[in-house]
């Protein structure tokens, strides 16, 4: 029952460690893609029009949206080895299916 304590430990970690680091992280990415479509907007030659809220809005919910869900991705397949390989057969053969 303990042998995976090591391993929730490094999960507890990186968890704690992503979470003092996810606000930085989305400031970064929200002004290099604000910067990105400041570029694009000089680019394409509308420049002197007010830039659109709703799109930059989009953007850093979109950029939230994908950090979350990449660490729940991540989460998954790292805790993935704590499950116990023949849990579903004890729980098959205890039940009778």
């Amino acid at each position: 029952m303990h042998e995976n304590r090591g391993l929730a430990v490094a999960i507890a970690g990186v968890l704690v460690v992503f979470a003092a680091m996810v606000g930085g992280v989305i400031i970064l990415l929200s002004w290099m893609g604000i910067t990105g479509y400041a570029v694009f907007k000089m680019v394409m030659g509308g420049a002197d029009d007010d830039p659109n809220v709703a799109g930059i809005i989009i953007a850093v919910v979109l950029l939230v949206t994908t950090l979350v869900t990449l660490t729940a991705v991540g989460i998954r397949f790292i805790g993935k080895g704590m499950e116990p390989k023949k849990r579903a057969d004890r729980e098959r053969e205890a039940y009778g299916l």
